[in-house]
C-alpha cells in the first residue's frame, strides 16, 4: 500500500522538479532488478502444489508440517510453485518455495511478538523450499495434518488466494538504508555545482519540501516476489550488525482487501543476494511494519 505524502513541492515549471526527475530516471537505470508483481484472487480449486496465499501446503512424504513456539503448527502464508513462473533471473528454474509464520493470539504480531523471534532465527517464522517437488501428499491427507491455529493472521479471509504474475522491474526506494548514499552520490556526480550532503539539503527554503518530490516518484508497494521491500517504518535493518547483507527482497505481501498487516502495514523476507544465487533459504530476515 503506498504511503501518501505531503505534495506541496508540486509547482508547474519548477526547474528544481525537473532536476529531481533526471536524476531519477538514472537512478532507475543503475539501482533497478527484475521483480515478478502479482495480484491476488479468491480460488478454492487450488492443489497443494499450486502457488497459493492462505492455501494448503505442498508437504512431500517424509515431511512435516513446521513447528513454532510451543510445538504449535506454523501457518503457511504463501507458496510458490517456481517452475510456473514468469521466467526470470532471480529465483531457481523449478521447487516450491514456502512462507510459514506464526499467527496465535498469543504470539499478536505475526510471529514477532514471541520473546523466541529474532528477525533471522527462523523460530516464529520459517521458509522451506523444496527443488524437487515430487510425490506430495494427497490432498484429503495434508487437510487431515495441517490444523494450524490461525487466530490472528494477516490474511484476513479463509479463502485461498491465486497470485496473477507479471514479470516486472523495481527499483532501490527511498525507505532502503541503501539509498540516500547512492542517490546522493549520483546528484553530486551530475551536479558538482550544488552537492548533497542529505536528502535534506534539497530542501531551501521553508516551504520547498522537495526530499517529499524525490519519495513521490517511487513506488515500492504491492505484491511481489524480489525486488526492494517497501518499509512503511524506517529500515529495521539499519544500525543492526549482519542485518544489512539481507539485500535482496524475496517475497513483501501488502495490504490489500484480502491482507492486513496491522494498520495497513506491509511484510517482508529479505535474504543476501549470493544466498539468493546459491539457493540457499537458510539465511531469512523476516520483519513487518505499518504506518
Amino acid at each position: 500500500m503506498k504511503i501518501a505524502t505531503a505534495a506541496y513541492w508540486r509547482r508547474p515549471g519548477d526547474p528544481m522538479i525537473a532536476r529531481i526527475e533526471a536524476v531519477v530516471s538514472r537512478f532507475r537505470e543503475l539501482h533497478s532488478r527484475e521483480a515478478i508483481a502479482f495480484d491476488l484472487e479468491p480460488d478454492d480449486s487450488l492443489g497443494v502444489d499450486d502457488s497459493s496465499v492462505n492455501g494448503l501446503p505442498f508437504l512431500p512424504e517424509g515431511e512435516e508440517i513446521p513447528l513454532g513456539e510451543g510445538g504449535r503448527q506454523l501457518t503457511l502464508l504463501a507458496q510458490f510453485d517456481l517452475a510456473r513462473l514468469p521466467a526470470n533471473h532471480f529465483l531457481p528454474r523449478a521447487g516450491i518455495l514456502q512462507f510459514w509464520i506464526t499467527c496465535t493470539q498469543e504470539d499478536g504480531a505475526y510471529g514477532m511478538g514471541s520473546e523466541l523471534y529474532s528477525p533471522t532465527n527462523q523460530k516464529t517464522f520459517r521458509v522451506r523450499f523444496f527443488p524437487d517437488p515430487a510425490r506430495p501428499r494427497p490432498r484429503e491427507e495434508v487437510q487431515r495434518l495441517y490444523r494450524p491455529d490461525r487466530s490472528l493472521s494477516p490474511v484476513e479471509t479463509e479463502a485461498a488466494l491465486r497470485p496473477r504474475f507479471t514479470l516486472t522491474r523495481n527499483t532501490l526506494p527511498p525507505a532502503c538504508l541503501e539509498f540516500e548514499p547512492r542517490f546522493l552520490s549520483l546528484w553530486n556526480e551530475l551536479h558538482p555545482e550544488e552537492p548533497l550532503g542529505s536528502l535534506d539539503d534539497l530542501n531551501t527554503g521553508r516551504y520547498d519540501t522537495y526530499d517529499y518530490a524525490v519519495q513521490e516518484m517511487f513506488d515500492p508497494s504491492g505484491h511481489k516476489l524480489g525486488g526492494f521491500p517497501g518499509f512503511t517504518q524506517p529500515d529495521p535493518r539499519e544500525g543492526q550488525e549482519g542485518l544489512p547483507e539481507f539485500d535482496h527482497l524475496l517475497l513483501q505481501l501488502d495490504t490489500d482487501e484480502y491482507i492486513n498487516w496491522g494498520d495497513c502495514g506491509v511484510g517482508d523476507f529479505l535474504i543476501p543476494s549470493e544466498n539468493l544465487r546459491r539457493a540457499d533459504f537458510s539465511q531469512i530476515f523476516y520483519t513487518w511494519d505499518c504506518g
